[in-house]
């Protein structure tokens, strides 16, 4: 079990990228379910004004990132399950692969839960340490998935990141990031079956 808030389901995907990238295991199941109708948690983070005050109840106001009007993220709820193995595993059981991993990197940049270091060092630091392990410049990168959570300092260490990373280019690589579009999902574990 991994536990590494919003962060669990990408950490559980590396790890187990890792455990069959290492040839310890052949294949992996990996889930997370998760809920967040909390009043305790959607109060907690009220207080840390990481919530949108009125989560989500104006949808077309709430949870934009990049965006001058941002008031924080919105909560979501959701589920997900992902298969992943060795291209000899899936041709043994005659499954239709849809993804090819060849890297992953992680690095915990995150010193408070609320201010994420602001000049972006730390995320710059993670981005150049996953293009040097997939041998990539970031000249050959054409979109970045952010993590993107509509709250001010995080989208300004963020954008800070990417200005370092791709210097005068940044403005031409496309941003998306899926919280804008369906919510945060807090999860607190996420867990993997071999």
């Amino acid at each position: 079990m991994i536990a590494a808030a919003c962060a669990s389901g990408t950490q559980a995907v590396g790890e187990a990228f890792r455990l069959i990238k290492r040839g310890r295991i052949d294949c992996v199941c990996r889930w997370r379910i998760e809920c967040n109708a909390h009043a305790f948690l959607f109060d907690r983070l009220r207080r840390l004004q990481a919530v949108a005050p009125d989560n989500g109840d104006h949808p077309s106001r709430v949870c934009r990132p990049f965006d001058r009007r941002r008031k924080g993220f919105a909560l979501a709820d959701g589920a997900g399950a992902l298969v992943m193995e060795t291209l000899e595993s899936a041709g043994t059981r005659g499954a239709t692969t849809h993804r090819r991993s060849d890297w992953f990197w992680d690095e915990p940049g995150c010193f408070d839960l609320n201010r994420p270091c602001e000049d972006g060092s730390g995320a710059e630091l993670c981005m150049r340490r996953a293009l040097a392990d997939a041998r990539l410049a970031p000249q050959e990168i054409h979109a970045v998935n952010a993590h993107a959570t509509a709250t001010y300092l995080g989208d300004l260490a963020e954008a800070a990141a990417l200005r370092r990373l791709f210097g005068s280019d940044w403005k031409h690589v496309p941003v998306s990031g899926v919280k804008g579009a369906i919510g945060h999902a807090m999860a607190r574990r996420a867990r993997w079956r071999r």
